[in-house]
């Protein structure tokens, strides 16, 4: 099977095996997440999918906020005055260890925090230092997920490399403590990893 690691959505690139829309459509189904936090904007192809995808369920006073380094021009009128917020900023220190600044720790501890369901989006440059760090900031029955992910390298190699994704940026031994100390459980694991998804929500 080819996986040639990108498709378009609406005229934009969307860095995804192109069943992901299925795997949205069926996550915001279930949780009618009030707020999305994507980091790693990209393209904005997923960023538009999943706009249009809260839009298609009637959940059009959802937000998303988004982050990345790059300058979105080609996104950004594309979602003007549907309650998207493109940042062009890193969230995180050069060395990914921390947030950037108290401020920005405070504008996505706030944003987060906010009554309803959020969904943690951490498709960046560093996937594991993202979940890590995200993790510490959600909330009860929040989601959280990682893009680029195995369960280990045996998994990867037998059943996802050229039959569902070839990028492995994050297995479960990079986030076990995270997950064991925040309180996160696996949420519709079958369903994400078809998609090279892994996707917790925190219990307590």
């Amino acid at each position: 099977m080819s996986i040639h690691g990108h498709f378009t959505y609406k005229n934009l690139a969307i860095s995804q095996n192109p069943n992901v829309i299925c795997f949205l459509r069926s996550l915001f189904a279930e949780v009618k997440p009030k707020r999305v936090l994507e980091i790693g904007t990209s393209h904005g192809g997923l960023t538009l999918m999943m706009r249009d995808l809260l839009d298609e369920m009637g959940l059009d006073d959802s937000r998303i906020m988004t982050y990345d380094i790059y300058e979105q021009v080609f996104l950004k009128p594309l979602v003007e005055g549907r309650n998207v917020d493109v940042k062009t900023e890193s969230m995180f220190c050069d060395e990914y260890k921390r947030f950037k600044d108290e401020n920005i720790k405070k504008t996505i501890a706030e944003y987060i925090q906010k009554e309803g369901a959020s969904i943690v989006v951490c498709d960046g440059g560093n996937k594991v230092s993202e979940f890590r760090l995200l993790a510490d900031v959600i909330k009860p029955n929040d989601i959280i997920m990682a893009h680029d992910y195995a369960p280990d390298s045996e998994y990867f190699e037998n059943k996802m490399r050229d039959k569902v994704w070839n990028w492995h940026e994050i297995r479960d031994s990079d986030i076990s403590e995270t997950c064991d100390r925040c309180g996160l459980a696996p949420y519709m694991k079958e369903d994400a990893l078809e998609v090279a998804w892994a996707c917790f929500k925190k219990n307590r």
